[in-house]
């Protein structure tokens, strides 16, 4: 089981200084903690069904959602005696199981009755019943902006931490994408419950945003940054938006988030592709977020999946695919083909270098033939040119290899020349400071897009002309 933050505002003394040393230790490596159902259980039409047999790689699990239902704590399985045998049947293989509390619309704990002491009470009488390892506090919706809702939670909590020291807890809460990331509700929450010695990490739900930015990676820079300023103090900067541009100088405030993605097909339509949740997995590492996790391991089917978006990613991933990458990005298992399809697919690959780009660690590019991943943050420095133990390192390219780079003859024919680069495709998933050629010119992607062509958005629109305004069709 990994240890808690929170504590160290919980614990005092000699006790506490030496408890936080071994925790700070143990806490270097980012957690994997993927959703389960808890009523999967028994159900061959979900992927991972029985908890006593899960994919390798997965350390951690989350198992969901524990609900408030008159004036008890329930957790929703179809045969409670048998998920309590693959309970313990996953733990007895080393595998840490957590309990999600909440969802996305009722059950939360704040809705039950009685003092927040006796609320925690029960629910600690819960945990303990059920043997759960750690615990996230799955925060949502108008709760999350309802000062009394917020005020009450944190007194459960801290009343829950006060007799379960030893219990993680993280806050899982939604986020925006992009320069917004978590609103300040979130993270005036976040600090009470920090402040209160309850809080090991913030997770946000990295997904659904139906349309407005989707840059999951400039969110947690920009989330960390509030948390630096905010909790641990860490940012200095008079503003907290602006704290997002020394992200790589905030370890503890790093360690104090998680993200969450949808795998596969989102409600919004959004896909998250095996590729970016590999991605996403190396930047949450490199970077020593405290966890990366998806919703759901019972949905990592894809390929001949029926059923709907409750058990299916809607791709044509193999089944384990997600989490085979998650876990391979990890180093959990060894590299391997995780069914997710040719590797130098475009949507597969990282973009083209680009000199005008901010790079943090962990961000891979594609330059003159050969893929670099950036050990520190980046600007400007040209992939190739900064030495062995500069900040590119180079990486293996995976079939990867970018169209425009310098190289060509400028003519455009070749996509390379006059710092052209490769050709729009409708098909790929492009993030913010990424350089694309359309129909002659050059644009520069403003945040994340897939399919929207470059030329036919409004002038402040998802793609902006860039230099060198003509680049060959």
């Amino acid at each position: 089981m990994f240890p808690t933050r929170g504590l160290r505002r919980f614990l005092a003394g000699a006790v506490a200084a030496a408890f936080l040393a071994s925790a700070a230790a143990a806490q270097s490596a980012t957690h994997f903690i993927p959703y389960h159902y808890s009523w999967a259980q028994g159900n061959a039409q979900y992927f991972a069904h029985d908890l006593g047999d899960l994919p390798p790689g997965v350390e951690n699990v989350l198992v969901s959602f524990a609900l408030a239902e008159r004036g008890e704590i329930v957790l929703q399985a179809n045969d409670p005696a048998a998920l309590r045998a693959e309970i313990a049947a996953a733990q007895a293989d080393g595998v840490s199981v957590g309990v999600s509390t909440g969802g996305a619309t009722a059950g939360y704990l704040t809705d039950m009755s009685g003092t927040p002491d006796e609320i925690a009470a029960k629910f600690v009488a819960f945990i303990e019943d059920w043997g759960f390892e750690f615990i996230d506090v799955d925060f949502e919706g108008s709760y999350v902006e309802n000062p009394a809702q917020v005020d009450r939670m944190v007194a459960i909590m801290r009343a829950v931490r006060e007799r379960l020291p030893g219990h993680p807890i993280t806050l899982t809460v939604p986020s925006y994408g992009g320069d917004q990331g978590l609103s300040e509700s979130v993270v005036g929450m976040a600090e009470r419950l920090y402040d209160a010695g309850a809080l090991d990490a913030v997770t946000a739900m990295s997904f659904d945003y139906y349309g407005l930015n989707r840059d999951v990676r400039q969110a947690a820079r920009v989330s960390v940054g509030k948390l630096a300023k905010r909790l641990t103090g860490e940012c200095t900067r008079t503003v907290a938006s602006e704290c997002a541009r020394d992200f790589d100088q905030f370890p503890e405030a790093r360690g104090l988030y998680g993200i969450i993605t949808m795998i596969g097909e989102a409600d919004d339509g959004d896909v998250t592709t095996v590729a970016e949740q590999r991605e996403l997995t190396r930047f949450a590492k490199n970077n020593g977020l405290y966890s990366i996790g998806f919703w759901a391991l019972n949905r990592d089917q894809g390929a001949g999946c029926s059923g709907g978006l409750a058990v299916c990613t809607n791709t044509d991933s193999a089944a384990g695919a997600y989490t085979a990458a998650t876990a391979e990005a990890l180093g959990l298992i060894d590299d391997g083909d995780d069914g997710g399809g040719d590797p130098g697919t475009p949507g597969d690959c990282p973009a083209t270098w680009d000199a005008d780009t901010v790079y943090t660690e962990g961000d891979e590019v594609l330059w003159q033939g050969s893929r670099y991943r950036a050990r520190w943050w980046t600007q400007g420095d040209e992939p190739g040119t900064t030495g062995e133990w500069g900040v590119w390192e180079s990486v293996a390219a995976d079939g990867c290899a970018d169209a425009g780079n310098g190289a060509g003859d400028g003519s455009g024919s070749d996509g390379g020349g006059g710092g052209c680069t490769a050709t729009w495709d409708p098909s790929t998933a492009y993030s913010g400071g990424d350089v694309v050629r359309w129909q002659g010119v050059a644009y520069r992607a403003q945040w994340w897009s897939r399919g929207t062509e470059p030329g036919t958005d409004a002038d402040n629109g998802a793609w902006q002309v860039t230099d060198p305004h003509t680049c060959g069709s």
